[in-house]
């Protein structure tokens, strides 16, 4: 009895030390295995304003970026977001890198920062090493805004979205050597345009700004040499008029003079790489596309649960003038 208690308990223990060495090398890994630590180095650091020399009251992104050859030129290859006083820490690849900052708040006084490419004055290189910790002090870019306000021909404040369809948007660009910022407005989603459109975080400097209205590339008004100054909104008026811009519109039918209401029509620029232009006739089968470019388009008609119509025919718009294009299909609904 003795000796079966005694093998027991070797047993026992034999078992437990097996245990105890698989445990070890699950845990550990293979002998001379590669770890993350032969990867990645520690950074920590923070974003301070400018002006104060002090950390930041909001929460940033910090993206660390290296140079490729794809299409923007750049990959970021970590990104850390601060707490709500602009610290950071967290682990990035080894090797050399740089470091840009992005304001997360809406109405943040700072600024998007470009990448290397396009300005170095704004990125700080930075080298990550093994087994060390890299600290970093990032100073933030204060920008400015502009406020674009939309008037008529006659230099009085309009609401563009009241002569919108809610299913459209206005479309602002502003662009300078160091940044590209563009905002859409859905007409069915913001309640008015009426007191302005605000573009913050933009960088301070010479700006051109385009407007297209309808999300369909209506021709807006295109300002040039627009000053943005740091800490502040500049105002700049968008000349929002509709009335003179160039349409076609029409009717379209079956073979048997059957009208189509609910069929949308695209006009495609032939030459030019620019947006698809579409309208819906209503119960009547009458449609209407404005603000149209000049030049020559290709037909696509497409009807629920009929084929896709593409028309032989070229149409050439013309500035300023109506188009009359009333379409008759080869095809016979049974609507």
């Amino acid at each position: 009895m003795k000796t079966t208690k005694t093998r027991v308990l070797i047993l026992s223990v034999l078992a437990f030390l097996v245990m105890g060495i698989g445990g070890v090398f699950l845990l550990t890994g293979a002998p001379n295995s590669t770890s993350d630590d032969d990867k990645y180095g520690k950074v920590t650091g923070y974003i301070v304003d400018p002006k104060t020399g002090q950390p930041v009251n909001e929460i940033f992104d910090v993206e660390f970026i290296t140079i490729e050859d794809n299409y923007y030129g750049y990959r970021v290859i970590e990104r850390i977001r601060t707490n709500e006083r602009g610290y950071f820490s967290g682990r990035v690849p080894l090797g050399k890198c740089f470091l840009i900052s992005i304001p997360k708040k809406e109405d943040s006084i700072y600024c998007f920062e470009p990448s290397p490419l396009i300005n170095k004055k704004y990125a700080i290189p930075v080298s990550i090493e093994k087994g060390k910790t890299t600290n970093i002090i990032k100073t933030a870019t204060i920008g400015g805004a502009l406020r674009v306000i939309f008037v008529d021909k006659k230099g009085r404040e309009i609401d563009p979205q009241s002569q919108l369809d809610e299913n459209a948007s206005i479309h602002l660009c502003a662009e300078n050597p160091n940044y590209v910022y563009a905002k859409v407005l859905n007409c069915g989603l913001f309640a008015s345009a009426a007191k302005g459109i605000i573009l913050r975080k933009l960088f301070p400097g010479l700006y051109t700004v385009t407007s297209t209205f309808g999300g369909l590339g209506f021709p807006g008004d295109k300002k040039e040499g627009v000053i943005v100054n740091e800490g502040s909104v500049t105002d700049i008026k968008i000349v929002f008029d509709l009335e003179d811009q160039t349409s076609v519109e029409g009717y379209v039918i079956d073979k048997n003079g059957k009208v189509m209401k609910n069929a949308e029509v695209s006009l495609l620029p032939k030459f030019k790489s620019i947006d698809i232009f579409r309208g819906i006739t209503d119960k009547k089968g009458y449609y209407k596309i404005t603000g149209l470019p000049s030049g020559f388009y290709d037909v696509d008609i497409y009807i629920t649960d009929a084929p896709v119509f593409i028309l032989k025919e070229i149409v050439e718009v013309k500035k300023n003038l109506t188009i009359k294009k009333n379409i008759t299909l080869n095809w016979a609904s049974d609507r």
